[in-house]
């Protein structure tokens, strides 16, 4: 029989043993596996996979313990068939808990599926109005509107918009363009698309290129005059580079609609985001946290905007008989390629109708020519480069043989006094100031802390932040800073911004330059909605000019 002091003991040793047992069942997280699709084997799938891990753990790994198995990385063997093999197998395991597109053909297969029985996010689906690949707008935002899918798709400049800006380095009238051989299946209509698209421009010839060169090289027409490139993962490293050689050796420009790194390899030009797959990643790992909030994946925005960069690979334009100076010259008619592209976001730092541009009057003397091409060159560089420079600023300016005038509105005085200092420090500059600085207004800023995140949060908008932009998570995060620690202390509205949020007595005026009207009206719209704003002018320019 126990007698108390047993019955002590035995309490006393089930004391100390219960958190031994218990405690680490109630630390542990709940698992969150993840399998993956790309459309074959390719040198580069274990970086992006890396990148996409990283991103993913990044988000949710305090909530979830985040695990990429082996065995659930699988590949389509670059056929469609492979690729539905493979989601099947994955949307059948009953341990896979997300599955994620990581290839072309593996996203359109995806999203071809009208009934998911779990989360799938299609990462690259390109020209989505090509394929009629399902959408439903909520808003002013689209979403699949297929329970379960969750499609990213890049916004940048469309196909057109980007020939047209090849085509002011090379006046090309005939284009071939080298697509991987796996999309045929896919997309049978894609040459007969491409000719619809670029009829105005240029007659077309697509080439479907496998894993041998032979036939490619084959194909190409004795006429072709310039060679578009697209990604084909199919090629190993070095056919990839023996066919770059070959088409610079034939004397053919190039350009890549893929990576950045195609620049260094031996292509001559691209249109391209310098971060593509870390945006993406990005993206896919803000929607996994969603999704595991409770929202279903087939609201979630599919629109990811990006902003791209025109890539110059000088060696090569030479090679092939395009040769760019390395004089002044060259320097004016990069400016102008850049312009037209809308590339570079200090571009538009100088935001109104009133910037200057770098065509001038053919009555100037060279020597006035010259000089009104300097300054304005070093005045922009200087703007650009202030340290008090935020997105409540707008500042323009004028040149006028020596004259430099300086316009616009500056939220506090230490950037009209900067602006004014670093301009009158310019060789042969006669500067005069027309620089409002901002009434002081905490109802003014309450209103600048709202507008920009109502701009630079919105998902169709989030192109234009410093960043990858911002999920809704982050949004309600970024106003709670902005606000509790004040504007002029937050890091994100330092700098350059495509978009300039102007606030006067509760009057906004949005300056700028975005891609297209629709995110001119969208940028409007948002802060339109605001409450306390009495009006909105928007002076937003787009690269059509309208």
């Amino acid at each position: 029989m126990w007698n108390s002091r047993h019955f002590l003991r035995f309490t006393l040793w089930l004391t100390l043993l219960v958190p031994v047992i218990i405690t680490p069942a109630l630390a542990q997280k709940p698992h969150l596996w993840i399998g993956t699709i790309t459309d074959g084997p390719w040198d580069r799938d274990q970086m992006i996979l890396a990148t996409f891990e990283n991103e993913i753990r990044a988000s949710v790994g305090n909530s979830h313990d985040v695990e990429f198995p082996d065995e659930k990385q699988l590949n389509g063997d670059w056929t469609s068939n492979g690729v539905k093999v493979a989601l099947n197998e994955l949307l059948a395991d009953p341990e896979v808990d997300v599955i994620i597109t990581l290839g072309l053909v593996s996203s359109y297969e995806a999203v071809k599926m009208k009934t998911l029985a779990k989360p799938v996010i299609a990462t690259q689906v390109v020209a989505p109005e090509f394929l009629k690949v399902s959408s439903k707008q909520v808003g002013l935002e689209y979403v699949s509107g297929i329970s379960n899918l969750s499609y990213i798709t890049v916004r940048g400049l469309d196909l057109v918009q980007k020939m047209g800006i090849f085509r002011e380095i090379v006046p090309y009238s005939r284009l071939t363009f080298l697509f991987m051989e796996s999309l045929e299946s896919l997309f049978p209509t894609l040459e007969a698309e491409i000719r619809r698209e670029l009829a105005p421009l240029a007659d077309v010839d697509v080439i479907l290129v496998g894993d041998s060169l032979g036939s490619a090289l084959a194909a190409l027409s004795p006429t072709v005059e310039a060679v578009i490139l697209t990604p084909l993962p199919q090629l190993t490293p070095a056919d990839y580079g023996r066919l770059l050689n070959i088409l610079r050796d034939m004397r053919l420009p190039t350009f890549t609609l893929g990576n950045r790194s195609d620049i260094a390899l031996g292509v001559m030009a691209g249109l391209i985001s310098a971060e593509q797959t870390d945006l993406l990643a990005r993206r896919t790992a803000s929607n996994i946290r969603e999704i595991l909030d409770g929202k279903n994946a087939g609201n979630l925005p599919v629109d990811l905007p990006v902003d791209e960069s025109l890539i110059l690979n000088i060696e090569v334009a030479a090679a092939v008989g395009i040769p760019f100076d390395q004089g002044p010259g060259a320097e004016a008619q990069k400016a102008k390629m850049a312009q037209s592209a809308k590339a570079s976001a200090s571009m538009s730092a100088i935001t109104d109708e009133e910037a200057p541009q770098l065509q001038l009057s053919p009555d100037k003397t060279e020597e006035t020519r010259q000089l009104e091409e300097r300054l304005i060159r070093e005045v922009q560089r200087r703007i650009v480069r202030l340290s008090s420079l935020t997105a409540f600023d707008g500042i323009s300016f004028s040149v006028t043989g020596s004259k430099v005038t300086l316009l616009g509105h500056a939220w506090r005085p230490a950037l009209k006094n900067d602006a004014e200092r670093a301009v009158s420090q310019i060789e042969g500059a006669d500067v005069e100031s027309h620089i409002e600085v901002l009434p002081t207004s905490s109802f003014d800023d309450d209103i600048r802390a709202r507008a920009y995140v109502a701009i630079y949060g919105h998902s169709s908008l989030g192109r234009y932040a410093p960043g990858a932009g911002f999920s809704g998570f982050d949004r309600q995060r970024l106003f709670s800073d902005l606000t509790r620690f004040g504007l002029e202390s937050a890091q994100q509205v330092q700098g350059v911004h495509p978009i300039h949020i102007i606030v006067k007595n509760g009057n906004v005026a949005l300056v700028g330059m975005v891609n297209n009207n629709l995110d001119r009206q969208i940028a409007k719209t948002q802060v339109q909605t605001l409450s306390g704003v009495f009006s909105v002018e928007n002076h937003l320019q787009t690269h059509t000019g309208n």
